[in-house]
């Protein structure tokens, strides 16, 4: 399933459980949808240049297109597994574990449960072992 079919599902659950009639707690709910919304489509686009380059092995260059989505707000597993991947190709293992504890610290807040995020934490493991070798 893709990040755009994760989102639109979750958007989707998210309509139907939500009640009708105009209140507060609904017009809240709805201003953070459309702030999602304008996330989504101003990251992804940037998260999916990031990883063109890091499969290209332009691995700086990644690194600006995962930092750009960042300061648009988005912050999905997926985009840190970008990161890991490069640091972890850089041989950067303290700055691809950063990555794996800033994911799992926003784990906390919005309780992701994805392949990306256990791809993250399977790779802790591979990284601590990389890095106990040097």
């Amino acid at each position: 399933m893709s990040l755009f079919d994760m989102f639109r599902k979750t958007k989707e659950q998210t309509v139907k459980n939500t009640n009708p009639v105009f209140n507060a707690e609904n017009a809240e709910r709805n201003k953070k949808l459309t702030e999602e919304k304008v996330v989504f489509e101003k990251g992804y686009p940037l998260y999916e240049k990031g990883e063109e380059f890091r499969k290209n092995k332009e691995y700086e260059k990644a690194i600006e297109q995962y930092d750009e989505a960042r300061k648009v707000g988005y912050a999905v597993p997926a985009l840190y597994r970008g990161y890991v991947r490069v640091y972890k190709q850089l041989k950067e293992y303290d700055k691809a574990l950063a990555c794996i504890d800033e994911a799992v610290e926003m784990d906390k807040v919005h309780h992701f449960n994805s392949v990306a995020f256990q791809d993250l934490l399977a790779e802790r493991v591979k990284i601590e072992g990389l890095k106990a070798k040097e």
